[in-house]
């Protein structure tokens, strides 16, 4: 199994495809199989939060995707040196 994991490792080129792999692996899996990973990242998370114990983390601003421009200025950015 661990060759499989390495030769699809080093075949991989993007975070894409290993979602892709991970996605039909998981679906081929058993519940009892799939209740044990579960299990296992419920205690990674525990252990992380102990290891990173009163961090707090701050949400990002959300970031504006449209500006409102007039027609007239479309295509102009602001601080462009004419």
């Amino acid at each position: 199994v661990s060759f499989i994991w390495n030769e699809l490792l080093s075949s991989a080129i993007d975070g894409v495809f290993l979602t892709n792999v991970a996605s039909r692996i998981w679906n081929d899996m058993t519940q009892t199989d799939k209740d044990h990973f579960k299990n296992i990242a419920d205690e990674i998370k525990i252990l992380q939060s102990d290891f990173h114990k009163g961090k707090h983390y701050k949400k990002k601003p959300v970031a504006t995707t449209f500006h409102n421009y007039a027609i007239e200025d479309f295509g102009k950015r602001k601080n462009k040196k004419e």
